[in-house]
C-alpha cells in the first residue's frame, strides 16, 4: 500500500499531521484483517454478545457524557494518552446488532406493524440520547 502524497497538505506536514497520517495508514492496512476476522466468526457468538456489547457501548457513551475529551469543539471522545476512542462509532454497530437480533427472534406473518417497532425504537433511543447531548 502506498503512502498518501505529501502534496495534499498546504506545505510540509506538522508532526501531529504526520502522526495522524501514519495512524490513518495503519488503520487502512488493518481494516481488511479485522473484517476477515469478524467474517470468520460464528454468527451465534455475535448474537450472544449483542446485549453485553450494547450495554458496554451505552456505558462508554455515559463516560463520554461525564468525562469525555473535547476535540474540535465536540465532547465525543475518551482519551487514553495519545489514543482517542469515539464510542459513537461503536454505537452504530451495536444498533445494527440489536435491531437484527430483535427482528430475527420474532415472526411477523402479517408483516411488521407500527406497534412491532415501538420496543426497538425505545431501546435505540438510549444511545441516541447520549450521542445527541
Amino acid at each position: 500500500m502506498h503512502d498518501l502524497p505529501e502534496d495534499l497538505a498546504d506545505g510540509p506536514m506538522t508532526p501531529h499531521q504526520e502522526q495522524m497520517r501514519r495512524l490513518t495508514l495503519l488503520w487502512m492496512k488493518a481494516q481488511p484483517v479485522v473484517a476477515a476476522f469478524i467474517a470468520s466468526q460464528d454468527y451465534r457468538l455475535m448474537e450472544r454478545l449483542t446485549w453485553p456489547f450494547f450495554g458496554g457501548v451505552v456505558g462508554l457513551l455515559a463516560i463520554v457524557a461525564v468525562a469525555g475529551t473535547e476535540i474540535n469543539g465536540s465532547q465525543r471522545w475518551i482519551s487514553f494518552g495519545d489514543f482517542s476512542l469515539q464510542p459513537s462509532e461503536f454505537a452504530k454497530f451495536a444498533v445494527v446488532l440489536f435491531t437484527a437480533k430483535y427482528f430475527a427472534q420474532r415472526e411477523y406473518p402479517e408483516g411488521v406493524g407500527l406497534t412491532d417497532i415501538l420496543v426497538p425504537v425505545g431501546v435505540l433511543l438510549i444511545p441516541s440520547l447520549f450521542i445527541m447531548t
